[in-house]
């Protein structure tokens, strides 16, 4: 709605809707803080997560602001993974070797072989 000379009317500028959004904003953004302290000084806008990298250590804050500005800080450390597995080594104390293997194996069936003796019934003479 455009006047004579391209303006809009009220003064040439548009009126702004000065209603209160009730959706919480969802802005993600990344900056930088030197530790735990320089996480708490960081100003979080309401309704507003930030991720701040620990520019001194290997760490990073999760930054939230409720919708009265009240804000929660959790704090979490890097770890590399490997991205090749195959190449790891294998931890071979949990694994039994092949002697072992076998002797379980003897044991068990030697067990098994005594249930059947003891519960095979008697055969009694006919006189």
């Amino acid at each position: 709605m455009l006047n004579n000379y391209g303006q809009y009317p009220y003064g040439g500028y548009m009126p702004l809707n000065n209603g209160y959004n009730n959706q919480p904003s969802m802005s993600q953004q990344m900056s930088f803080v030197n530790g735990i302290e320089g996480a708490k000084g960081f100003i979080v806008p309401p309704n507003t997560s930030v991720l701040l990298m620990d520019s001194d250590a290997q760490q990073f804050f999760i930054k939230t602001a409720d919708r009265n500005g009240m804000c929660n800080i959790k704090a979490y450390s890097f770890q590399e993974e490997q991205l090749d597995k195959t190449n790891q080594p294998i931890d071979t104390d949990k694994f039994v070797t092949r002697e072992e293997f076998n002797k379980f194996i003897e044991s068990v069936n030697n067990l098994i072989t005594q249930n059947n003796a003891a519960n095979e019934p008697t055969k009694k003479a006919l006189i």
